[in-house]
């Protein structure tokens, strides 16, 4: 089955969701796409619960914030089932899933997640978008902390746009707000998000 084919077949089996390629999300959408990956591999395909903030810095969604689903329980091995089979057996994998994600499509819940994951918060990007996270939640002085710890190790445009919102952080918040959601909606225009 070619990714096209595969794709609307998913999306006519599922209830509430749009899709950017193989990244399925719940609808509706504020600041936070939460779904479903399904990522091909010659033998399989792999299922991943995914989480991307649309404050996110990057160009594209990556799957930083997302973890793949258990092996072998939702790997979906092609020498058991068909290819032609494939998006109905992805339905049935993320079908009891769906409430979950939709939970986590909130800023609150993107922030008890990223909490969870110790390691996740290591990383320098995932700083900067909980960061930009708690300042939408007006949780400066949080913000401010993770921003500082992210800006060191950061690079090129992600680094400018780290320091461009700790400067206005500190003249004013509600202008680093408005240029985070700014950013949101250059990168829901950019990927083409469905939010309704």
């Amino acid at each position: 089955m070619n990714r096209s084919n595969f794709v609307k077949s998913v999306m006519r089996d599922v209830v509430d969701m749009a899709n950017i390629n193989n990244y399925f999300y719940v609808l509706p959408v504020e600041h936070i796409l939460s779904g479903f990956f399904c990522e091909m591999t010659p033998r399989g395909a792999y299922v991943w619960r995914f989480i991307y903030p649309l404050f996110d810095t990057s160009d594209e969604i990556h799957l930083l914030y997302s973890q793949r689903l258990d092996y072998p329980e939702d790997y979906i091995d092609f020498e058991k089932v068909d290819k032609s089979n494939l998006a109905a057996v992805f339905c049935e994998r993320i079908e009891n899933k769906v409430e979950r994600a939709r939970s986590m499509a909130t800023l609150h819940n993107f922030c008890s997640y990223c909490e969870g994951r110790a390691a996740l918060l290591e990383h320098e990007l995932s700083q900067m978008a909980y960061g930009f996270a708690l300042l939408l939640l007006d949780q400066n002085e949080r913000a401010c902390d993770f921003l500082n710890r992210a800006k060191n190790y950061l690079r090129g445009s992600h680094k400018e746009r780290c320091i461009k919102v700790l400067q206005l952080l500190s003249q004013e918040p509600e202008g680093a707000k408005r240029l985070i959601l700014n950013w949101e909606d250059e990168n829901k225009y950019k990927l083409g998000v469905r939010t309704i």
